[in-house]
């Protein structure tokens, strides 16, 4: 398992994220083939057009008000620079084609961390890269609304969407500490580097969407990973204290009951 857990991710899987990535461009072209790159980013299917100026003025370093016309360019408003910055870097360099180019990056990315989470946590390759590629199609999203349905029950968290920029580029940096704290969880001594990457998607996957329900989500499982990291060391501890509720006399046999 270890070994595919470190596999880099096979040919096909990435030209199937790539086509998967490309279909959510090339229908509209097919729909509407007079639109130019500038009105597909702007009337895209999912997302918020008003994140648009905001990766146009991060493009050209300006972090003013961009909603308000009588104060464009005036003060410094709060900017969700962690999901926008990569598609800022794509549109300063090519406009609205950078911008279609980066959210393709970032699909294929999102595809081959999904995929390495899996092997961490030790799903098998085929159905690790499956699974990843039934996500960003959307696929495992439709067959848990669908089962949502049949039971009358709302499914608890959305997996994937290509709302940007969340979850759509949130879920990249979530997916991320994921595979880190998975990681140390069953390797605990790490370098330095590796504990500050971890320090530093942690930080990430809180505070680039603190305005939606999916953070209590994400600081579950960041609870969770604190709790499994920690809690075997709190018992040793305890141990070496000489906790009597944790010692067992020698001669006692596991199990055993006293009947006298």
């Amino acid at each position: 398992m270890r070994v595919a857990a470190r596999s880099a991710p096979p040919l096909l899987f990435l030209l199937l994220s790539l086509a998967i990535a490309l279909s959510y461009w090339l229908v509209p072209v097919l729909i509407a083939p007079d639109k130019s790159p500038d009105g597909l980013v702007m009337f895209r299917e999912t997302g918020d057009p008003d994140y648009l100026p905001q990766v146009a003025g991060a493009a050209d370093l300006k972090f003013g008000e961009t909603a308000v016309k009588e104060y464009a360019g005036t003060g410094v408003r709060s900017f969700p620079l962690v999901p926008t910055a990569i598609h800022a870097i794509f549109y300063r360099v090519a406009g609205s084609a950078g911008f279609i180019l980066a959210d393709l990056l970032m699909v294929v990315l999102y595809a081959c961390l999904l995929r390495q989470f899996l092997l961490v946590a030790g799903v098998g390759r085929r159905p690790a890269e499956l699974l990843s590629l039934a996500v960003i199609s959307t696929t495992a999203e439709w067959l848990v609304s669908k089962a949502s349905a049949m039971v009358h029950h709302p499914a608890p968290k959305m997996f994937w969407d290509f709302r940007f920029p969340r979850p759509s580029v949130s879920e990249v940096v979530f997916v991320s500490f994921l595979i880190l704290a998975s990681m140390l969880i069953a390797r605990p001594p790490r370098s330095a580097w590796f504990y500050v990457c971890l320090l530093y998607t942690s930080g990430l996957a809180v505070i680039d969407m603190p305005d939606r329900p999916d953070i209590y989500v994400r600081l579950t499982a960041i609870e969770f990973f604190l709790c499994h990291l920690f809690l075997p060391v709190r018992i040793e501890n305890r141990r070496n204290q000489g906790g009597p509720e944790l010692r067992r006399p020698s001669n006692e046999k596991a199990g055993a009951v006293d009947r006298g």
